[in-house]
């Protein structure tokens, strides 16, 4: 059965495969297409990081934070 697309992908990786990613992600054969997003998880499930693939590099996906002084801070809660 074929994948349907759906611009990211949830990857489990264990403690030695999340080491490899950061030094060398091309290791892992992800099979990650241009701009499409990655969302690393622990054995867990929990959500440790972001990125998007672009121009065949990872970039870490950032989310501003908003400071007032009537909220104090907002930042996303979840992915």
């Amino acid at each position: 059965m074929e994948e349907r697309y759906v611009g990211y992908k949830n990857i489990k990786l264990s403690e030695e495969e999340m080491a490899l990613f950061y030094t060398e992600p091309e290791l892992l054969n992800l099979n990650i297409l241009e701009n499409e997003y990655l969302v690393l998880q622990n054995n867990k499930g929990e959500v440790v990081d972001k990125y998007c693939f672009q121009n065949g590099q990872f970039r870490k996906v950032l989310y501003p934070t908003i400071s007032n002084k009537f909220t104090k801070t907002i930042k996303p809660r979840n992915e």
